[in-house]
């Protein structure tokens, strides 16, 4: 897992700024989406250890009054969001999805980098 600052990304991201939920399968954490790609996004949380499998994140796809989505996710990515340590920044890439959620998320992205 990388741990550094450089760009390794593979796709441009777009800005989404949302409140999420990563499903652990034993607990859930909240966690604040700070941006997505076709292939992953970018979340903020106070879980201190990434998990070493893949995970659930459930967030929404554009504006407050947007359907929940839930994609399977691992984590590739990992550093401190602030310097007190409190929460991390995980960059994480997501596992094959329903073509219906698929859509809605490039659709979404396409729409944010166009603009």
């Amino acid at each position: 897992m990388e741990s550094t600052t450089s760009e390794r990304r593979r796709q441009p991201r777009a800005p989404l700024i949302t409140d999420g939920e990563i499903d652990f399968g034993d607990h859930r954490a909240p966690c604040r989406v700070v941006d997505v790609s076709r292939t992953g996004l970018a979340v903020i949380t106070e879980a201190r250890r990434p998990p070493m499998r893949v995970i659930r994140v459930r967030f929404r796809i554009g504006g407050a009054d947007a359907s929940w989505a839930e994609l399977d996710a691992t984590v590739v990515r990992a550093e401190p969001a602030d310097e007190a340590g409190v929460n991390a920044l995980w960059g994480m890439e997501f596992q094959p999805m329903e073509p219906g959620t698929r859509i809605k998320l490039r659709s979404y992205v396409t729409t944010e980098l166009r603009n």
